[in-house]
C-alpha cells in the first residue's frame, strides 16, 4: 500500500504489506472460521488486530456499543462475542466466593503497591558502586551503596534509546549507559569514588587508541570523575535483580574478516648478495619478513622462497653446518613459533619476479625508482653473537604515572593528584608499552623521556639538514615530526641559546641595553662646551 494510514493521533503511518490470516470468532459450536486480509503498521498500540468495516460486513456482525457486544450468524445458531472477554467467564461461574484467603492475599498486595522501595542517601567520603545493564532496545543502571554487606539502593536510571543508539555495538551501549548516569548523577559523580561493577572490558575499550570517535569523546568527559571498573561479582541483595536487567542480547552477525587460520598470509622473501653471502642475505630477507608479519598481527603465514637451502633448513631436510648458518636458522625457529600456523615452501625462481626486484632496490640509484618505495638499512647480521648494551639509569619523570595508571589502573593515595592524573591520561594512549599523546590535526605523538628528548633536540637543530632554528621554530618542527613532551619549547628555546654557532652568527641587535632618556634642554651641555673652549692665547707675532 503506497497510501499512509491515519491512525487515532491522526499522524500518518505507513504500511508494511498485507498478510492473510485464519481468523476464528466465537465459541463452538456458535463459531465462524474464515480468511482475512490485515494490513500491518509498526505502531505503538493496546490491540493486537482491529477488524474493520468489511470483516464486519463479511461477518455479517451486528455490533451493539451499548451492550458491548457483537452477534453473527453461523451455521450452527447466533454466535456472540463480548467486549470484556477477560472477565466474562467470571461473570458466567456462579460458584465464587470471596475467601479469608482472598481477602488476605488482597491485602497483601495492596501493601506490597503501597511501600515501594525506599531510595538511601549515600555517606560522605564512602565508595559507590555502579551496576549497567543493555537490551536491545533501552538501558539502565543502579547506584547502590554497600553498608554491613547488604547493598542499599540510591538511584536508578532507565533510558530507552533512540533510533541510531539500537544499533550500536553491545560494548557501545554499555558505556552510553556510563555516560546517563555520569550526567544524570553529576554531583554523586564528583563527590564520591565510583566502582563501576561490569563484566565487560570497558576501561580498556575506553582507553583503546582504535576506539571510535564517540568513545573518545566519552572518555575525556569521563576523565573528570573518580571512576574505577571491577568484575562484578555475584548480587547480593535479591532487590537488585528487580532493576538490573542481564544482557541478553542474541550474538552479532560475524563481520567480514577474513580469518586468518582460514586464508594465511603470504610471504614472498628474496636475498640479493652484497657484503654477505647469498644464504645470508636470504636469511636476512626471511627474518626480516617475519618481523614485519609479526607486527601486523599475523596468525597464519606462508613463506615462499626460492632458495633451496634455507627451505630445506627450516623443514629439517638439511642439517646447518656452518656455525653462523645454524644461529640464522635458530632465529628463524625461534620466531616461527609466535605464529600458530607457519609453513615455509620452495617455488621456483621464476614465480618470485617480484620479491627479487625489491632486493635489487637497495642497490640501486634514486632515479631509476620511479615510486615511493621504503627501504630498511641494517648495520649489522641478525645473527650477529656479540650483542650491544648500553646501560643507561632513566630517572623518573613525567611518563611513570600516565604509563602506569594505564597499564595496571594504579592511581595515587592523594584524592586531588588520582583525579588530576585521570584527567591528564585521556590525552594519551599506550601502544605496545609505548607512551603517545593524542593530537587534535596530527596523528598520534610519541612522548619522550628527558635523554630522548635532549637527543631529538641536539638531531632537529645541528645535523647535516639542521637550519639552527630559534627556539619557538625547533619546538614546532620536532612536533610535526611526531614526538612530544611537555616543556618542548621552553627547552628549544635554551638549546638554542646554548648553541655557539647560533651566538657566534646571530645577528647583532644594535639597541641599547636601559631605555633611552630623553632630554628636554642641551644648556648644561653648552655650557661645558664653552668651558671646555675658554678664551683662546695669543699666538707669536700677534
Amino acid at each position: 500500500m503506497d497510501t499512509p494510514l491515519y491512525g487515532f493521533s491522526n499522524h500518518p503511518v505507513a504500511a508494511e504489506g498485507i498478510i492473510a490470516l485464519p481468523v476464528a470468532i466465537g465459541t463452538p459450536p456458535a463459531q465462524a472460521n474464515f480468511m482475512l486480509d490485515f494490513v500491518v503498521v509498526k505502531v505503538p498500540s493496546a490491540y493486537n488486530a482491529i477488524l474493520g468495516r468489511l470483516a464486519l460486513n463479511q461477518l455479517q456482525a451486528v455490533v451493539s456499543t451499548y451492550h458491548l457486544k457483537m452477534k453473527f450468524p453461523t451455521e450452527h445458531g447466533i454466535g456472540e462475542v463480548k467486549g470484556d472477554q477477560t472477565t466474562a467467564p467470571i461473570r458466567k461461574a456462579k460458584n465464587f466466593v470471596w475467601t479469608d484467603d482472598c481477602q488476605k492475599s488482597f491485602e497483601e498486595l495492596k501493601t506490597y503497591l503501597s511501600s515501594p522501595p525506599l531510595l538511601s542517601k549515600p555517606l560522605p567520603g564512602k565508595n559507590l558502586f555502579l551496576y549497567l545493564s543493555v537490551t536491545e532496545v533501552a538501558v539502565s543502571t543502579i547506584l547502590i551503596r554497600e553498608e554491613d554487606g547488604v547493598q542499599k539502593p540510591i538511584y536508578y536510571i532507565s533510558k530507552v534509546l533512540q533510533d541510531v543508539e539500537t544499533r550500536y555495538p553491545k560494548i557501545d551501549k554499555i558505556a552510553l549507559a556510563l555516560i546517563i548516569s555520569a550526567r544524570r548523577l553529576q554531583p554523586y559523580f564528583q563527590s564520591h569514588t565510583i566502582i563501576v561493577l561490569t563484566d565487560q572490558p570497558l576501561r580498556k575499550v575506553l582507553l583503546s587508541p582504535e576506539a571510535s570517535g564517540r568513545l573518545v569523546n566519552w572518555s575525556i568527559e569521563l576523565g573528570e570523575f573518580d571512576i574505577e571498573y571491577k568484575p562484578r561479582t555475584t548480587i547480593k541483595a535479591q532487590a537488585l535483580a528487580d532493576f538490573i536487567i542481564e544482557c541478553t542480547l542474541p550474538e552479532e552477525p560475524p563481520q567480514l574478516v577474513i580469518s586468518a587460520a582460514l586464508d594465511p598470509w603470504n610471504l614472498y622473501v628474496d636475498g640479493s648478495s652484497a657484503l654477505a653471502s647469498n644464504n645470508e642475505a636470504e636469511y636476512e630477507a626471511l627474518l626480516e619478513g617475519i618481523r614485519l608479519a609479526h607486527a601486523l598481527k599475523v596468525d597464519s603465514l606462508t613463506v615462499h622462497s626460492d632458495s633451496q637451502l634455507v627451505v630445506n633448513h627450516v623443514l629439517g631436510d638439511y642439517k646447518a653446518r656452518d656455525e653462523r648458518m645454524a644461529q640464522y636458522l635458530n632465529l628463524v625457529k625461534t620466531s616461527a613459533v609466535k605464529f600458530q600456523n607457519f609453513t615455509i615452501r620452495q617455488i621456483p625462481r621464476d614465480q618470485n619476479t617480484q620479491a627479487d626486484t625489491l632486493s635489487k632496490l637497495a642497490s640501486a640509484e634514486e632515479s631509476d625508482v620511479r615510486r615511493p618505495i621504503y627501504l630498511e638499512f641494517l648495520n649489522d647480521r641478525s645473527s650477529s653473537s656479540q650483542t650491544e648494551v648500553e646501560i643507561i639509569e632513566q630517572e623518573p619523570c613525567w611518563m611513570d604515572m600516565i604509563v602506569t595508571y594505564l597499564s595496571t589502573g594504579e592511581l595515587l593515595s592523594e584524592r586531588h593528584e588520582a583525579r588530576n592524573l585521570r584527567v591528564k591520561a585521556t590525552r594519551y594512549t599506550l601502544v605496545e608499552g609505548t607512551l603517545y599523546k593524542k593530537s587534535f590535526s596530527l596523528p598520534y605523538l610519541r612522548c619522550l623521556r628527558p635523554l630522548e628528548s635532549i637527543y631529538a633536540l641536539q638531531e632537529v637543530h645541528e645535523v647535516i639538514c639542521g637550519q639552527h632554528l630559534g627556539g619557538r621554530t625547533l619546538a614546532q618542527k620536532i612536533l610535526r615530526q611526531g614526538y612530544y613532551w611537555p616543556m618542548m619549547q621552553r627547552d628549544a628555546i635554551e638549546f638554542t641559546r646554548r648553541c655557539d654557532k647560533c651566538q657566534k652568527f646571530a645577528p647583532i641587535s644594535h639597541t641599547t641595553v636601559v631605555p633611552l632618556t630623553s632630554i628636554v634642554s642641551p644648556i648644561p651641555f653648552a655650557v661645558w662646551g664653552m668651558d671646555l673652549l675658554g678664551p683662546f692665547p695669543m699666538a707669536s707675532g700677534q
